[in-house]
């Protein structure tokens, strides 16, 4: 029986833009658009070489891969850009409540065993 290797050249290259996404999209950066780029390249390559695949007969292995990292680094990315801005939202939202703290009062209490006498400390800050 005759294998055929359709696909399989695009099928490489959607794996390594795939492997190469997922590292960069690990990367909590500001690189992310980088990752988007080379999923959506590793999933075009993965989809054309699928369908070539799929075609012929061949194997699909490397196809599935490359689509497979190629989605997971998007997902990351999509993950790490929204709980950036949350977290900054958050921020934000709190802000004003730090703001409206007029002043803050720190007292300390200090027990000397030895001589039972108490030291307290008082810090206010405006």
């Amino acid at each position: 029986m005759y294998s055929s290797n359709a696909g399989q050249n695009m099928g490489i290259l959607a794996l390594v833009f795939g492997i190469m996404a997922l590292i960069v999209a690990i990367i909590p950066c500001f690189i992310a658009f980088i990752s988007v780029i080379l999923g959506i390249i590793a999933l075009i390559f993965g989809t054309i070489s699928f369908f070539q695949a799929k075609k012929n007969n061949a194997s699909t292995q490397l196809s599935k891969a490359g689509l497979i990292l190629g989605i997971v680094a998007i997902v990351i990315n999509i993950i790490w850009v929204a709980s950036f801005f949350s977290f900054f939202k958050f921020l934000d939202s709190k802000q004003d409540e730090i703001n409206k703290i007029d002043s803050i009062e720190i007292h300390t209490v200090k027990i000397d065993s030895a001589s039972t006498k108490i030291i307290t400390d008082s810090i206010q800050i405006k």
